[in-house]
């Protein structure tokens, strides 16, 4: 991975500086808006960026602003009761969810152009946020038992993009990019548990901060 993402960052550098040559494929892009998805294994499509929405705008044939936006979240229910001597000895019902966002934006700045081939790099700020709530209600031997476990990871971070865009068509391109990321993110933990009238509460918080390469992405844009 590191020889790959080497010789592409070379390869990029190389050809901004051999050329500076203007194409009409290239210039025609200039006010228009783009949706943008990324070419997985086998060559099917899916979302950019790990972006439920990614889009982007070119002001001029120098300067775009790239937005993406990723929601998901999902819901679970289970219940369980077990028996002795066909006797109920305990009733539990657990119920699960979990919700996360994400919101980036990019500012990506075209350094050259050589015939169809447009050579960019840019960066800019994204919020990410993930929630899971865990909750069981189990009643044992005619006894409550209430337990709630909630955990929230939240922060900030920057992205880094370098990256090479080749138009098939007027309308329609092909990219090839490679990034850094730094994040901060914060953590929080709530559990929750009760047994008749007795109850016992924790928290648990704690931050930390990380910077990674990214894997190199291929991309599909569609312009409008």
């Amino acid at each position: 991975m590191i020889k790959k993402s080497f010789f592409l960052v070379l390869f990029i550098i190389s050809y901004s500086y051999l050329f500076s040559q203007d194409s009409t494929k290239t210039n025609s892009v200039s006010e228009r808006f783009a949706l943008q998805f990324q070419i997985d294994q086998n060559f099917t499509l899916s979302n950019f960026q790990g972006s439920v929405f990614s889009g982007k705008y070119n002001f001029n044939k120098n300067l775009a602003v790239r937005v993406g936006l990723s929601i998901m979240g999902s819901s679970s229910d289970n219940t369980t009761d077990n028996f002795y001597d066909n006797t109920l000895e305990e009733n539990s019902k657990t119920d699960q969810s979990v919700f996360s966002t994400k919101i980036a934006t990019q500012l990506l700045y075209y350094l050259a152009r050589f015939n169809d081939v447009s050579f960019y790099l840019g960066g800019g700020p994204f919020y990410h946020y993930w929630n899971a709530t865990n909750e069981n209600n189990t009643l044992r031997n005619d006894m409550p038992i209430f337990s709630k476990t909630e955990r929230t990871m939240k922060g900030f971070g920057v992205e880094s993009v370098l990256g090479v865009e080749w138009f098939v068509k007027d309308n329609i391109s092909l990219s090839s990019e490679y990034g850094f990321e730094f994040r901060s993110t914060d953590r929080e933990e709530k559990n929750e548990n009760r047994t008749n009238e007795i109850s016992n509460n924790n928290n648990l918080n704690g931050s930390s901060v990380a910077f990674n390469a990214s894997t190199v992405k291929f991309g599909l844009s569609v312009y409008f």
